[in-house]
């Protein structure tokens, strides 16, 4: 896990969001919209995360424009998913 998301306290992971117009299937009638949660704080085993669709497993790259850091400097760990999961809304 790279800095600062291996030291984050708290309140600071709190304030790393994903931004919820990037949500997989916001704007599609399912029912429910897929969000993803960021790595760091306590979650230091970052996750993989695959979606399918039309029966083909896709994986989600990574992209820190997914998250709102809050003044936190950006990830550079390049070809690591900084996932820890997904939260269903």
């Amino acid at each position: 896990m790279p800095e600062p998301f291996n030291t984050l306290g708290y309140d600071q992971y709190r304030d790393v969001q994903f931004r919820g117009d990037r949500s997989f299937w916001i704007n599609e009638k399912r029912g429910f919209a897929l969000d993803l949660l960021h790595a760091g704080f306590i979650y230091e085993m970052p996750v993989e995360i695959n979606v399918v669709e039309d029966g083909i497993v896709k994986p989600v790259t990574y992209d820190p424009g997914f998250f709102d850091f809050a003044g936190l400097p950006l990830p550079s760990w390049p070809g690591a998913p900084l996932f820890s999961g997904i939260r269903l809304r």
